[in-house]
């Protein structure tokens, strides 16, 4: 048995896979945890998160967004609990259900962050309300969800059975008679969310609050695509086309988001018929302007999920999940790699900048 499991707090679920003797032993019971008890509570917990900012019903990218941020929360699990079993003293799991829960909701604010920029920041404000006005509360329901509302409600471990949002009419009607001379927007945000409150007339999940002020004062995220995602596009490499300018000539919203990301699928596409050292040297060292990782922008844009990124770079989805939060890697890094000297990897490098460049402009006379 593992004597630094049994010494330390660790929930009985991990236990067999702790002390599993043999390493097929071992990745059975593994899968068996990821896939009997992670996954589905990563997955309802995903669909939660993402379907509280969506005022559009579930459709195929919704499903599809939700399976590649389930599968990147997988992917560090599996990581993660394969730490623990090499050095339980340093990766102690107490609960599994709470350490899945807490890696799921971290990974959809992460994504929701990025994509949805205004709206986030108008959750942090609200959330900065409910935490310093008197008569208002937040905190934690019993599904471990963060409720809103009234300070006399906190013993109320369930949200009520609507949103505001879903009889939106006669919360205008209530707010018109509330403030019947002013502008919401003019109107103190504390004391529109109390009033929001109120009429809901029970406990709120925070996202639904968050929604309701949004609609009332307007706040709506421009495309990822046109804003956010372009400008981090600039370096994705350097190529003869720019999207932002295929964005800037197209008219409607629709075709330009298409646009690009056939444009892009193309550049994929292309990066993974470089040679494997050129395709490593690029990759592994993409940059966008910001000298960020330009390779999370695939799994983001749904061009390639993580494991068809690892298998681009000939590693497992675990080995490429160990250095996500590394990317992008200086030259010396990416030289021990490939046995090779920092020049040579400049010069892979550059050799597939070039090819990929003279593939873009030969398409676009095609």
């Amino acid at each position: 048995m593992n004597q630094g499991a049994a010494k330390l707090q660790i929930d009985d679920l991990l236990l067999p896979f702790l002390n599993a003797r043999s390493e097929a032993e071992s990745e059975a019971i593994l899968e068996e945890l990821v896939l009997k008890y992670a996954q589905p509570l990563i997955k309802n917990i995903i669909s939660f998160k993402l379907k509280s900012t969506s005022s559009r019903p579930t459709d195929n990218r919704d499903r599809q967004e939700v399976e590649d941020i389930s599968n990147e929360v997988i992917v560090k699990l599996v990581h993660t609990l394969r730490d623990c079993k090499s050095t339980p003293q340093k990766k102690a799991i107490a609960s599994l259900r709470s350490y899945v829960a807490v890696m799921s909701y971290n990974a959809s604010d992460e994504y929701l962050r990025e994509k949805y920029p205004r709206r986030f920041s108008l959750k942090n404000r609200i959330r900065y309300i409910l935490t310093h006005q008197p008569e208002l509360a937040l905190w934690e329901g019993e599904s471990r969800n963060a409720l809103c509302g009234l300070a006399r409600w906190g013993h109320l471990k369930q949200a009520g059975a609507s949103s505001p949002g879903q009889v939106r009419s006669d919360l205008d009607d209530f707010l018109d008679k509330r403030y019947p001379a002013s502008a919401l927007e003019e109107v103190n945000p504390a004391d529109l969310a109390a009033a929001v409150c109120e009429f809901a007339g029970s406990p709120l999940e925070i996202d639904d609050l968050v929604t309701v002020m949004a609609e009332i004062l307007e706040i709506r995220d421009a495309s990822p695509l046109t804003e956010e995602g372009n400008k981090r596009l600039d370096n994705l490499p350097q190529f003869s086309f720019d999207p932002r300018r295929m964005i800037d000539e197209a008219s409607d919203q629709q075709a330009e988001t298409q646009k690009v990301r056939v444009r892009l699928q193309w550049v994929w596409n292309e990066i993974i018929q470089l040679p494997l050292r050129q395709r490593m040297a690029l990759l592994l060292n993409l940059r966008d302007e910001d000298g960020g990782a330009a390779i999370t922008l695939l799994p983001m844009l749904r061009i390639a999920s993580i494991q068809q990124i690892a298998e681009a770079l000939q590693m497992s989805a675990e080995e490429l999940a160990a250095i996500w939060n590394q990317l992008p890697l200086e030259d010396a890094a990416i030289s021990e790699k490939l046995g090779a000297t920092r020049q040579q990897v400049a010069n892979l490098r550059k050799c597939a900048r070039e090819r990929l460049s003279r593939r873009s402009e030969s398409a676009a006379k095609v």
